[in-house]
């Protein structure tokens, strides 16, 4: 399976699905089958070439997501999962637990920034009990920070898939200075409409170029890597 991307061994890849007007989910960020089974397939292999993959607490709670290469029948390890979560509303029946006590996942790693809010160090208490790690830094709208410090633990490549929020933040700390290598957008042939969440952005995005674009399944996929 090789899907012509070009990954190196340290890349940072956002990749997401979308609809044609843009749209990533329904309705307060229900979840909407947007991608084929092909833009599937290929979702799980670009997981399996990275180290790990992060996605955005809204995501994690609306989507309950596993964030594993499963569609790849064992032949490919999982990533790492991250979650980034400021104020760890991750739940605690979460699929991402559950997989890692059953011994079928890995270790969910929960980035927070560190609090001595009562509250704040219940919820560790009670993540940690549940087998999360909790990865504490000063700030989470801080991207390269976050970046260089999963880099520390060992998170050479890193895969990000979501939600609106975390990619608005990503592109918009790469306009200010690159850090993605490789920007990958499914479109699906549908319409959510203006009750759909989308990521408007609120800059341009500079820094990224059109690399090459081929239709998957029934959906069109486009790369985009930094100007060279």
């Amino acid at each position: 399976m090789d899907y012509h991307i070009g990954l190196e061994a340290t890349d940072l890849t956002l990749t997401f699905a979308q609809s044609l007007d843009g749209k990533l989910a329904g309705a307060l960020g229900s979840p909407v089958a947007l991608s084929c089974r092909e833009s599937m397939l290929m979702t799980h292999w670009l997981r399996s070439q990275h180290k790990g993959i992060l996605i955005g607490i809204n995501t994690a709670v609306n989507d309950n997501p596993q964030l594993n290469t499963r569609l790849l029948n064992g032949a490919h390890d999982n990533p790492q999962p991250i979650v980034l979560d400021t104020s760890l509303r991750f739940p605690l029946n979460a699929k991402l637990l559950a997989n890692y006590a059953a011994g079928t996942g890995e270790q969910p790693w929960i980035v927070s920034s560190t609090s001595l809010d009562p509250g704040w160090l219940e919820r560790k208490s009670a993540l940690e009990q549940a087998g999360a790690r909790i990865i504490e830094v000063p700030d989470t709208r801080d991207i390269r920070s976050i970046v260089r410090h999963l880099s520390q633990l060992g998170i050479s490549s890193l895969m990000v898939e979501g939600g609106a929020e975390i990619i608005r933040s990503f592109l918009r700390a790469h306009s200010t200075r690159p850090i993605i290598d490789n920007l990958i957008i499914t479109v699906a042939p549908t319409f959510i409409g203006k009750d759909g969440v989308g990521y408007e952005l609120d800059h341009n995005v500079v820094n990224l170029a059109f690399h090459r674009s081929f239709p998957l399944g029934r959906d069109t996929v486009t790369i985009f890597k930094p100007n060279v």
